[in-house]
């Protein structure tokens, strides 16, 4: 009956740890980390049927050099927005393991490879059929530490039963000769910066150059100066005032 599980530090896992039925895992960037008294096993390991959903959001799982893979998803249907997979010391395994279920994948996917371990996402449809759905805006990156060029995604016993990948390209993935993906690192062809000058107004770049002979700097939209003088000007006038600040995001666009 557990709903939710919010990490509040990093936890070491003296047994693996088994998600068997519908719940989030809120991991506000912290790790499950595997260590030695898990052995050759997995890390995590989503096995809650194939008609719930486990969400795993905001969190790492990390491996330790006896474990396997890092996250194993078995028979089951698996939410991950926002997740680093640590799969650098391992016996042998992958970042993730799709085994007969699903995984679908949103915001960052990050998966950090060791010299033992076989890939970054295992999809095998030996006990059922599996797949991989990546949501637009989805990123997977791949840091194989010790250089081997190993696959974003390679696929095992697809003709035992489906397998589909979708949404490989929304996810910054291309699929190789073999059937497999990997991360495309093309690079993107350049833009314009916001920092162009033919984007600026000419009467403000001599506003600028006339605060600057001053010794004055001028204020840009965001910085911190611009509020202070605003604040100040609204406690001088006697005013009382809510101040609301959109996020630096907003001001950009």
């Amino acid at each position: 009956d557990v709903i939710s599980v919010t990490l509040l530090h990093d936890v070491n896992l003296s047994e693996p740890l088994y998600l068997e039925e519908s719940m989030t895992v809120n991991g506000q960037g912290f790790y499950f980390n595997g260590t030695s008294a898990l052995g050759k096993d997995n890390v995590v390991t989503v096995m809650a049927g194939e008609a719930d959903v486990v969400s795993l959001n905001d969190l790492g799982i990390r491996t330790d050099a006896p474990n396997k893979s890092a996250l194993h998803i078995y028979r089951s249907r698996a939410a991950l927005q926002d997740v680093t997979l640590d799969n650098t010391d391992t016996a042998g395994g992958a970042g993730m393991i799709v085994n007969g279920g699903t995984a679908d994948v949103s915001g960052g996917l990050e998966i950090i490879l060791g010299e033992n371990s076989w890939g970054g996402i295992n999809v095998d449809g030996k006990n059922g059929e599996a797949g991989v759905n990546f949501a637009e805006g989805s990123k997977v990156t791949v840091q194989d530490t010790a250089g081997k060029d190993l696959d974003a995604i390679y696929i095992e016993n697809g003709d035992a039963n489906q397998i589909q990948i979708s949404g490989a390209e929304n996810a910054g993935l291309v699929q190789d000769e073999n059937g497999n993906y990997v991360t495309d690192d093309t690079p993107e062809e350049p833009g314009e910066t916001p920092e162009d000058p033919g984007d600026q107004n000419p009467s403000d770049n001599n506003a600028q150059a006339d605060a600057e002979k001053e010794g004055v700097k001028s204020p840009k939209t965001g910085d911190s100066s611009a509020l202070l003088l605003a604040l100040s000007a609204l406690a001088a006038s006697g005013t009382a005032a809510t101040v609301v600040l959109r996020k630096k995001k907003d001001l950009e666009d």
